[in-house]
């Protein structure tokens, strides 16, 4: 958006005692000032007087007469924290990934009830708000604020990669790229990968608490598995590519209130390939359309990848469709023209 950027990270990944850092980095091409706020060796009580410090923040930064657009992600109390302490005549963009009871946080949910009572507050400001999916909108429908659907974005690295025609290869080929924990399926391609189909193979990349165990089945089987420990993008795409199907096994996202959406299912789609998923929250047609869905089994799955060759004729201009409606939507200059021309309807 050609904008200077000052990033606030709040992460605080790290348990450990840090102060808070300032530095120029660039990322994605753009020069950014990051301000990582100090951490604990405890994370919940550093981040508890992280609030304070977001307080802090804000007074430091204020410029009563500069206007500037302040992007809150997700709308936690931190970010609910520092927006509300800005001055009033600055635009407020919040992206909600989730809803602050998505996640449960312990009996009491002290953290969701603070979340969503600030989350409440800065709503009455907010210019405009970006939804991971149709059921969070649906949450804001009473707001006046600017609704834009975002539930993921292509990345530069991506769209410029080629990708030769799914199914023109003599093997078949299922992909999975993501977390390897149960939430996000993992343990259904371990399943798969015990009794694998006649003429598959599988490529795994990710990070997680199964990834002791894909090292492990592609060490014994490595006609049967390729597995890569948190691969460069560049090669992630690579591997894309040498793929014919791409699955996402996420478990039931209605059991997690809907509010979070796999975002790896619009980067599959762009590649063109026949993706199986689990069911997912409502997004458009165009894009239900060009997907095949199973229940969430290894049965179920082995059942799709049996039908590959023939869903993916049946498929493929819907996919073509979806491919062609994501580039235009949710590539970097695509979702970027969405957001100037939303904001311009408020000046």
């Amino acid at each position: 958006m050609n904008k200077k950027v000052v990033l606030i990270n709040t992460a605080h990944n790290s348990e450990e005692l840090k102060n808070c850092s300032v530095k120029r980095q660039n990322i994605a091409d753009c020069k950014v000032i990051t301000i990582t706020p100090f951490s604990l060796y405890n994370r919940k009580i550093g981040k508890l007087f992280n609030l304070f410090f977001a307080i802090w923040l804000a007074m430091r930064l204020r410029k009563p007469r500069k206007q500037f657009l302040l992007w809150c992600y997700n709308g936690y109390a931190f970010e609910c924290l520092f927006a509300l302490f800005m001055p009033k005549n600055q635009h407020i963009v919040i992206e909600m990934e989730d809803m602050p009871f998505s996640r449960k946080r312990g009996f009491i949910d002290i953290k969701n009830r603070l979340d969503s009572f600030l989350l409440s507050l800065v709503l009455k400001r907010v210019k405009l708000i970006t939804c991971v999916n149709n059921i969070i909108a649906d949450n804001f429908k009473y707001i006046p604020a600017e609704k834009v659907l975002f539930p993921s974005i292509i990345g530069q690295q991506l769209a410029s990669q080629h990708f030769d025609v799914a199914f023109s290869r003599a093997t078949r080929t299922v992909g999975y790229f993501g977390g390897l924990n149960t939430e996000k399926g993992a343990d259904i391609v371990l399943e798969l990968l015990t009794d694998l189909p006649d003429g598959w193979q599988v490529i795994v990349t990710g990070s997680g608490g199964l990834a002791e165990q894909f090292f492990k089945l592609a060490n014994s089987n490595p006609d049967k598995l390729l597995f890569g420990y948190n691969v460069p993008e560049n090669e992630l795409y690579q591997l894309m590519e040498k793929c014919d199907v791409l699955v996402n096994p996420h478990k039931p996202i209605e059991e997690m209130g809907n509010g979070i959406f796999p975002f790896k299912v619009y980067e599959y789609l762009y590649t063109r390939r026949l993706v199986l998923t689990t069911r997912l929250p409502k997004e458009s047609d165009i894009i239900e359309s060009a997907l095949v869905f199973f229940d969430g089994s290894v049965e179920s799955l082995k059942q799709q990848l049996s039908e590959a060759d023939r869903l993916f004729a049946e498929k493929m201009l819907a996919i073509d469709m979806a491919a062609k409606f994501i580039s235009e939507r949710y590539t970097v200059q695509g979702f970027s023209n969405t957001i100037i021309s939303s904001l311009a309807k408020l000046n």
